[in-house]
């Protein structure tokens, strides 16, 4: 039964009622006739109402679907959200943020530097117990696209120890870093540090982070250095 139909039924139900509750002020045939006329003009209002509903929902029964990239036809009644992406080829579609950003820096920023691990792997830097007395600092060199040097950073003396095998924790310190910036080249400095004259143990390996420009603000970036003398872990962010 159609959404038309059941309201042609209720209120000829609702006038039923009607008149059977005005039968002891009227005769019977009087109310039959006003009732057979009001029906005769619901269903005349209806059938032009059902008409017309079905005139519009056939000029959505035929629509290009953008998501399945095809037509599809349908005698479904009309779907306020089917014509509406059918019909939106000109709606702005916002690009992603990631498609939006550089691979390089597009403005000053800060990095945020911490030393988390470190650890004697060797026995031989102390002549007395074999436990150093570890000092580790950073170097931090910058570059462009062009692989153009922007300059280079020191974090100073991240750890200094006194007969340590091995430390966790955190040191940190923060550093600026130029627009432009597209590279970012971390090299640890490991020493023993002696009455007389100190040990270098650097491994002299450097660690690369490219196109940082694509990384979120507080982004941890973890790195590590192991050699056969220690082993160290860091990590940082840009904001």
């Amino acid at each position: 039964m159609s959404f038309y139909k059941e309201h042609l039924l209720v209120i000829s139900t609702l006038f039923a009622i009607s008149v059977l509750c005005s039968c002891g002020d009227g005769p019977m045939e009087a109310a039959e006739e006003d009732f057979q006329d009001t029906i005769s003009k619901a269903e005349q209002q209806l059938s032009s109402m059902e008409h017309k509903h079905s005139s519009s929902s056939m000029r959505y029964s035929s629509s290009y679907d953008y998501r399945n990239d095809n037509y599809s036809s349908s005698s479904s009644s009309y779907n306020y959200w089917d014509d509406f992406y059918s019909s939106s080829s000109s709606i702005y579609i916002p690009p992603s943020s990631s498609s939006t950003r550089s691979p390089s820096l597009v403005q000053d920023m800060t990095i945020y530097f911490t030393l988390t691990y470190y650890e004697q792997i060797s026995s031989n830097w102390d002549a007395f117990n074999g436990a150093g007395d570890p000092e580790v600092s950073f170097t931090i060199y910058l570059y462009n696209k062009n692989n153009t040097s922007l300059g280079s950073k020191s974090t100073g003396l991240l750890l200094n120890k006194q007969d340590t095998r091995k430390w966790s924790g955190l040191s940190s310190i923060s550093l600026p870093v130029p627009a432009s910036t597209y590279k970012i080249r971390v090299c640890p400095k490991v020493i023993d540090e002696d009455l007389s004259e100190h040990d270098d143990y650097t491994s002299g390996n450097c660690y690369d982070k490219s196109a940082i420009g694509m990384l979120d603000s507080y982004e941890n970036v973890y790195q590590s250095d192991d050699s056969k003398d220690y082993s160290l872990e860091w990590e940082w962010y840009l904001y």
